[in-house]
């Protein structure tokens, strides 16, 4: 079965030092990259679902609860090289006929749900770059592995924060079914129900579930 691990880090670009992500609240907001759609503090990851960059994943596997260390991770096991394929034009008439001015650095969405960001707009076209933001770069990680689930009540704990990490849920488990109780503030995101499937997806693959039984307090 998949390790689940909480681990505290902050990632920046090895050759300029940006830090493009962090778990710690004073950091993001020294480097400008503070949002209060994130809980901050430790995160628990799944390995070898795919949730991390490789190079991340394979050293996170190898430490212990407690330990901090430096990881260099390079494009080939970060986010990829560059593709010069992915650098597009695209008519301004796309633009126009949806009623979006397009400039440089906005970050757009075509029809096709490719996500890129605007290099440049110039003679009746657009060039958006639709390689990851972070391609082709070296990567550096700050990272302490903070806990490992040891036991299923773990394992159900850290999926429940992962999936609802600003809300408190209670769990229970006898023998192979988990009885999850979802408090009231928590029944008003947009989204529940996909947060809901993914719980109960997650606790059966990973937390030794048979049967999820979901209570809603209202």
């Amino acid at each position: 079965m998949s390790e689940i691990i909480k681990v505290s880090y902050t990632g920046k670009v090895k050759d300029t030092g940006q830090v493009f992500d962090t778990t710690y609240e004073d950091i993001a907001k020294e480097h400008g990259i503070y949002t209060d759609k994130f809980v901050y503090g430790p995160v628990p990851v799944i390995l070898g679902t795919g949730s991390i960059i490789k190079g991340l994943e394979e050293e996170l596997s190898k430490m212990k609860v407690g330990e901090s260390k430096t990881i260099t991770v390079k494009p080939e096991k970060g986010f990829g090289e560059r593709d010069p394929k992915l650098l597009k034009l695209v008519p301004m008439k796309v633009f126009k006929d949806s009623g979006f001015e397009p400039r440089p650095g906005l970050v757009v969405s075509l029809e096709d749900g490719l996500k890129g960001r605007i290099v440049s707009v110039s003679g009746g076209r657009v060039q958006i770059d639709f390689n990851h933001e972070l391609a082709g770069k070296t990567l550096e990680y700050e990272v302490k592995l903070e806990a490992r689930a040891e036991t299923d009540e773990e394992r159900m704990q850290m999926i429940a924060e992962m999936v609802f990490p600003k809300h408190k849920l209670k769990l229970r488990k006898e023998e192979d079914e988990i009885t999850v109780e979802i408090p009231e503030e928590a029944s008003k995101l947009k989204e529940l129900e996909v947060r809901k499937k993914t719980l109960i997806e997650l606790l059966k693959n990973y937390a030794g579930a048979k049967k999820v039984k979901v209570v809603e307090e209202y």
